[in-house]
């Protein structure tokens, strides 16, 4: 015997959600994982260098406004390509 089932629905008029789904319980769902779950410490090792290397992004960027763009080796004024050309 062969069972009815729905004829699924694909396509511009498709519902959106699942019967008995709101927003606000897809929300809930997707971000009860994370806030639930403790993190491991191979999660606050990658934090933790992730981190560093944004403050090192930091600390790059404001060398660069202390010291102009001669810190990447643009001191002569046909080497002012390079940033043109990358800009």
């Amino acid at each position: 015997m062969k069972a009815e089932t729905e004829p699924s629905q694909t396509g511009p008029g498709a519902p959106l959600l699942a019967s008995g789904e709101t927003f606000a319980s897809i929300s809930e769902n997707i971000s009860r994982l994370p806030l639930e779950r403790p993190q491991t410490r191979f999660w606050w090792i990658g934090f933790a260098v992730a981190f560093a290397l944004v403050l090192l992004l930091f600390a790059a960027i404001g060398w660069l406004f202390l010291q102009g763009v001669g810190v990447w080796g643009i001191n002569i004024p046909v080497a002012w390509g390079f940033a043109i050309v990358n800009f």
